[in-house]
């Protein structure tokens, strides 16, 4: 832990990272703690995710411009850290409500039923309040497990954390590069 620690701290010393760091730990702690209920705790986390998609992505790294990034969508943003960070992108297999509204959103990974159904809570259309509101509360509360995960798993990730971590259903190893 002393590493993910060491490396969380290079990064908040850094100009660049502070203020997102910041705010995604803030964030991720009101969401956690279920700020706004589970749909409220959903719409943190997205948002967090972009804005470490956004700090790393197109500042950090320069894998994007910011014109190109822009361009993509919520879920566009969050599969692109996702993968550069080496984060699996499905839905664990255990999410079983969660994989049934993937099914229903017609979208095949996590990120595209988190955002999803975050979409259907903070656009006002009817067609898309109605499709979180036919959304079971289980399969909501999964997607808010399966966006803190993600979320856990980004700040472990870009705090240069290496070892072992417990997943939904399993144990895994993060190995950075």
């Amino acid at each position: 832990m002393t590493t993910a620690w060491y490396g969380f701290s290079q990064r908040w010393r850094s100009a660049d990272w502070q203020y997102s760091l910041k705010i995604a730990v803030h964030w991720y702690v009101e969401a956690n703690s279920g700020a706004g209920a589970i749909e409220g705790s959903i719409v943190l986390t997205q948002t967090v995710l972009e804005l470490l998609g956004w700090a790393f992505l197109v500042e950090d790294q320069n894998l994007f411009s910011t014109k190109d990034f822009k361009k993509f969508t919520g879920a566009e943003k969050i599969r692109s850290l996702l993968r550069h960070l080496r984060i699996p992108e499905r839905i664990p297999s255990e999410l079983k409500s969660l994989q049934a509204a993937s099914t229903a959103f017609k979208v095949s990974d996590g990120p595209g039923v988190v955002v999803a159904i975050r979409n259907g809570i903070v656009h006002p259309r009817k067609a898309k309040r109605d499709s979180v509101a036919s959304t079971l509360p289980r399969a909501r509360w999964e997607a808010m497990q399966l966006g803190l995960w993600f979320l856990e798993l980004a700040i472990l990730h870009l705090s240069s954390y290496a070892g072992v971590y417990y997943t939904i259903g399993s144990r895994k190893d993060i190995h950075p590069e």
